[in-house]
């Protein structure tokens, strides 16, 4: 079944039809061409804008960009990723090696301290053995 149409206000419109357009994926070297293009000022934005066919905000968004956070502004989400991987793998194996580290000083001060206090600790009485978990064996007939 065919969408109700509507003619609007506007004689150019219809109501009930919408349009997909497939959004476009730019690449980072193209953006940071044009946001050079724009921080350069031989072009004036609205120039760049009509002739790349990019609204005025996005371009003076990247050129924003690019001056705030230098080249790698527009590495793609996978580099991006891979250099937050890389840097969150660093900081492990850091981790990793002070708690190495932290183990090897506990194994060496351990048995000392094990036997300080066994020396200190007070000698089991025969109440102890009692509880000791052995099982009565309880006769019966």
């Amino acid at each position: 079944m065919l969408p109700s149409l509507q003619w609007s206000k506007s004689p150019s419109l219809w109501r009930g039809i919408t349009i997909v357009k497939k959004r476009r994926k730019l690449s980072a070297a193209y953006k940071l061409r044009v946001a050079l293009e724009a921080l350069e000022g031989s072009k004036t934005i609205s120039q760049l804008s009509s002739e790349n066919e990019i609204h005025a905000n996005l371009i003076r968004a990247w050129k924003r960009q690019l001056l705030e956070d230098g080249p790698g502004v527009f590495a793609s989400n996978g580099e991006r990723k891979q250099r937050e991987l890389e840097a969150q793998e660093a900081e492990l194996y850091e981790q990793i090696g002070r708690l190495k580290t932290e183990l090897e000083w506990l194994k060496k001060k351990l048995p000392a301290s094990v036997s300080e206090r066994l020396k200190w600790a007070p000698k089991a009485g025969p109440r102890a053995k009692a509880h000791s978990g052995a099982k009565r064996h309880n006769a019966l007939p």
